[in-house]
């Protein structure tokens, strides 16, 4: 693997953490402060540590931890889909969920597009 794939790929992961880090701020800092509903600690963890994982598994360079990104990113459009459309959530929730979305989908396609030159 030259040095421009492994740049990409780190590239893809350091996008991947900072979603991570966008998923603790989502589900713990915000709903303190909103005094919105606060979802249990079992699925933030498990939340962060499937994210954190596909992180971990792009850092080392694994072609195929392409699908699980574009499957997280999914996913995550899946989920802004129904916070935007959802009434109840305020202005913050929905600004972090699309840039959740944003950065998972950036990272995708840094991985994509770095297999298409091959």
């Amino acid at each position: 693997m030259n040095n421009s794939v492994r740049l990409n790929f780190k590239k893809s992961s350091n996008l991947i953490f900072i979603t991570a880090g966008l998923i603790i701020f989502l589900q713990l800092v915000l709903p303190l402060l909103s005094k919105s509903e606060v979802n249990p600690i079992y699925l933030v963890a498990i939340n962060i540590l499937v994210v954190g994982g596909v992180g971990l598994l792009v850092r080392q360079g694994y072609n195929w931890t392409k699908y699980f990104a574009l499957l997280l990113c999914i996913l995550c459009l899946i989920e802004v889909a129904a916070i935007v459309t959802g009434q109840t959530t305020d202005f913050a929730t929905q600004v972090a969920s699309i840039a959740q979305l944003l950065l998972l989908t950036w990272a995708t396609i840094i991985l994509f597009a770095n297999l298409k030159r091959k």
